[in-house]
């Protein structure tokens, strides 16, 4: 092949390139609308399903991609479809309601479950149906009553049937939990992270990493709230969200879930970050004080805060040292100053606080 020939062909073939993109153009309101009811069966929340790719959307499916291992443009593309589609989707509740099995032939039913299930079959108010569940909770025979009661239509009732089971620490209870982390409403795959983190059974955590990070890259309210009380005094309020419970979840594993949010740390993602650094933060009082190291140098002044929060908690002589640095260099005037008053609050318990053996605060 000639020279001319060689540039004319990568010529037409950049053409094609070119009018093939051309002619592809965003996708169609139904293609978005596809892509949103996809996220949702697998449990990732979309927002309205109306066609419009909007910040939800985007964020849902940046979730997908990074569970997936994919590159996370946040983009829909055909790829992205046909990846969808090969997933398999969230259980439906018939699968779930198969995990609380029906007693063993030849002998008769556990009166605790039918009766639980009968108030959850009859029962048309969704609130007299939360009561029974919260109130058969408190009984261990009522395991796969309440594993049942995960299927219900209403999101309250799947609410309390995790915190149900969760409390009770059922190991059958672990498998349809972690089907249920997969809910449509973001809210019961919650209340089912804090049940698993109570159980602490190993094959859950794995199911646990997909389910921070879905909800943490979607973000969500998660955040330290202070108010001062009638005294005067300092009245802190944890705001938890479902990634943060979540966070506290993966806590609960020991170190592989605090190597988890140890990563997050380093996302891209701001919201992400604050999240990990929230929960290593409120769990942070037996814990290596490095990732509060890293997390002082980040750029969002909202991860530096919580960072402070969690050298408070940790109460040791280097956390003291590293807050005596942030005081000197931070340039958040908010960051300064709870930096300046928890250190304070820490150098004024003195030293004789100082377990010499330790070096945590008394």
């Amino acid at each position: 092949m000639t020279a001319r020939g060689y540039w004319v062909g990568i010529l037409l073939l950049v053409s094609l390139v070119v009018v093939h993109s051309a002619l592809a153009g965003p996708p169609s309101r139904d293609a978005i609308r596809r892509v949103q009811e996809l996220l949702m069966e697998r449990g990732y929340d979309p927002g309205a399903i109306d066609g419009q790719p909007g910040p939800r959307t985007r964020e849902a499916i940046r979730a997908f991609q990074h569970a997936e291992g994919l590159p996370t443009t946040g983009e829909i593309s055909e790829n992205l479809t046909t990846r969808l589609k090969q997933v398999n989707s969230k259980p439906h509740a018939t699968a779930i309601q198969s995990q609380g099995a029906p007693s063993p032939p030849g002998q008769p039913p556990n009166p605790v479950v039918k009766k639980l299930t009968d108030i959850l079959r009859k029962e048309k108010d969704p609130k007299r149906r939360v009561e029974a569940v919260r109130r058969f909770g408190q009984n261990a025979e009522a395991v796969d009553g309440l594993i049942t009661a995960l299927a219900d239509q209403h999101p309250d009732v799947r609410q309390a049937a995790a915190a149900a089971l969760g409390a009770l620490k059922a190991p059958k209870a672990v498998e349809p939990l972690i089907m249920t982390l997969n809910d449509k409403d973001r809210w019961v795959g919650a209340y089912a992270a804090s049940a698993l983190g109570r159980l602490q059974e190993p094959q859950a955590l794995e199911p646990l990493k997909a389910f921070f990070w879905r909800q943490a890259l979607i973000g969500d309210a998660s955040k330290i709230q202070e108010s001062t009380n009638t005294m005067g005094g300092t009245v802190r309020h944890i705001v938890v969200g479902p990634a943060l419970s979540a966070a506290f979840a993966l806590t609960s594993f020991g170190e592989e879930g605090v190597e988890t949010l140890s990563t997050a740390l380093r996302d891209a993602a701001p919201q992400v970050r604050r999240i990990a650094t929230l929960g290593l933060a409120l769990t942070a009082k037996d814990r290596p004080v490095d990732p509060f190291i890293a997390a002082l140098k980040d750029t969002d002044a909202l991860v530096r805060l919580y960072a402070v929060y969690g050298l408070e908690k940790q109460g040791t002589t280097k956390a003291t040292e590293l807050l005596r640095s942030l005081v000197a260099t931070e340039t958040d005037p908010v960051v300064q100053a709870k930096a300046q008053e928890i250190l304070q609050q820490l150098e004024g318990r003195g030293s004789s606080a100082f377990d010499r053996g330790t070096g945590r605060l008394r």
